[in-house]
């Protein structure tokens, strides 16, 4: 577990979309393992919802192989 305090801070860092897109593949990949019935969800940064955060969400799940539907 990453304390708030440890991880908001990366926000002003810049880091938070490499971070954040990471995770995200992180969490496809993990969840392209589990049962077919078995959805996952990721909580994003607001500073996420830029013009690239739709190549970041299909190239998660291209790469995982884990279908749209089970991304919440």
């Amino acid at each position: 577990m990453i304390s708030p305090a440890e991880f908001i801070p990366c926000r002003d860092t810049g880091l938070i979309n490499a971070l954040g897109g990471l995770i995200l593949r992180r969490a496809c990949m993990d969840a392209a393992l589990w049962p077919d019935d078995v959805r996952v969800a990721v909580n994003l940064s607001p500073l996420q919802f830029g013009r690239r955060l739709l190549s970041v969400v299909m190239d998660a799940l291209k790469q995982s192989g884990l279908p749209a539907k089970r991304l919440s």
